[in-house]
């Protein structure tokens, strides 16, 4: 999860038109979509679906527009009576909220409907962006520490672990809720998470038996940006490069700040204790401990992301259908070398199929319950891992560890839009 100031500043420019008849509706239209596709972008929707959405939407409504949208970005044009009307947004994408990008799904299809005028939509719109959060910053802050629990149970940790793990990710929490979003300070909030853990999570084992490694990996595990990683690979792969490639650097960034504090605060350990142990191997925990933390992260999911709370069943049981087939594939596979690609591809299609199956059945998005469920898949601890081995100068560990997450990035959008060919999904998102 990233926490990044979101500025929107915008511009159109436009020829005068007649505002009754034909026209005015136009114009109304355009609004509507402008306003819309703001808020669908604000709130997570990816730049290659979102484009999509709103030209079905500009379509259904008798508009003829095109849309570019990028990650800090979205252009709209529409021809209204021969005349060309361009509406640019600046703008950076806000923190993903499924609970309010799903009411404007919804929103969406009763204006195309015709349940809905369009003035009143576009009012809709601003009502759906003014609601207050739907979940009060506290369970934000033990969602930080669910999420770093259940994390280390899929890294193999021990009980003790497990517990300094959640102490870990509540620290980040309660870093988090005081740097803020916007506020003074927050582009400092990756560094300084991952200096705080690394450099205190070495004393603490000093008086229990952790592994250091292993509990700052857990409690990091929220901010390390693999869904930005694999959302860029998937953009990259369907030829949309511009947001690809922005997408691209900027988890890359993300991944260089993190390690940059991990390096710091290490050091600093290191300085005062004596060097480290290194990470032991992960020790093989009982099916229904991993079933379990599957559970106890979706339910973390479901508060970070800002889902609905009705939601939880379908978003738990997408989990656990990923997990388990990617878990089953992992140990059918023969070679262990490969077996992490074809986990992934696997668990990918499974999430594809039962998201996009639900957005048929429920007429909501499938992203509702594929964002949560991808966050079980994304590699995002290799490439942190990978960027922590070149900070020590282990180049060779460093490009075995980028290639393997790239390769299982890639085997994640694959499975994605192997899933979308056999099911496709009936949402817009």
């Amino acid at each position: 999860m990233n926490h990044t100031s979101s500025t929107t500043t915008s511009s159109t420019v436009s020829s005068t038109a007649p505002r009754s008849g034909p026209a005015s509706s136009e114009h109304a239209a355009f609004r509507f979509v402008v306003a819309i596709g703001s808020g669908l972008h604000r709130y997570g929707a990816p730049v290659h679906r979102l484009e999509i959405a709103l030209e079905e939407i500009a379509r259904s409504l008798g508009l003829r527009a095109s849309f570019l949208a990028t990650p800090t970005s979205l252009m709209s044009t529409a021809e209204i009576e021969d005349d060309q009307k361009t509406h640019l947004q600046r703008q950076n994408s806000g923190t993903v909220d499924l609970g309010k990008l799903a009411q404007l799904d919804e929103l969406a299809r009763l204006t195309i409907a015709g349940e809905i005028e369009v003035p009143e939509a576009t009012a809709r719109v601003a009502q759906i962006d003014q609601q207050p959060a739907r979940y009060h910053a506290a369970l934000h802050v033990l969602a930080f520490a669910t999420s770093s629990a259940g994390f280390a149970c899929f890294l193999g940790a021990q009980w003790l672990e497990v517990a300094a793990a959640g102490a870990a990710g509540l620290l980040i929490g309660l870093l988090a809720l005081a740097v803020g979003e916007g506020r003074r300070g927050s582009d400092l909030f990756e560094p300084l998470a991952a200096f705080v853990l690394a450099g205190a999570v070495p004393f603490l084992s000093q008086w229990i038996d952790i592994s250091a490694p292993t509990v700052i990996l857990a409690g990091l595990i929220v901010l390390v940006p693999g869904l930005t990683f694999t959302q860029a690979v998937t953009e990259l792969a369907q030829r949309n490069v511009v947001s690809g490639t922005s997408r691209l650097f900027g988890a890359v960034s993300v991944f260089l700040l993190l390690a940059f504090g991990a390096v710091l605060g290490s050091a600093l350990a290191t300085g005062v204790l004596g060097e480290q142990a290194a990470a032991g191997a992960p020790r093989h925990l009982p099916l229904e401990v991993l079933v379990g933390a599957v559970l106890v992260t979706s339910l973390s999911f479901l508060v970070m992301f800002r889902a609905e709370p009705r939601h939880f069943l379908p978003i738990a049981v997408c989990g656990l259908a990923t997990f388990l087939t990617a878990r089953t594939t992992l140990s059918l596979m023969p070679d262990p070398e490969s077996a992490p690609l074809f986990a992934a591809f696997a668990g990918a299609i499974v999430t594809g199929l039962t998201s996009n199956f639900w957005a048929r059945l429920r007429r909501r998005p499938a992203l509702v319950l594929r964002v949560p469920a991808m966050m079980h898949l994304v590699p995002g601890s290799l490439g942190f891992r990978a960027v922590a081995l070149f900070s020590v100068n282990d180049a060779v560990g460093g490009v075995e560890l980028v290639t393997t997450m790239a390769f299982i990035a890639v085997a994640i959008a694959t499975g994605l839009f192997v899933a979308n060919a056999l099911v496709p999904p009936r949402q817009r998102l």
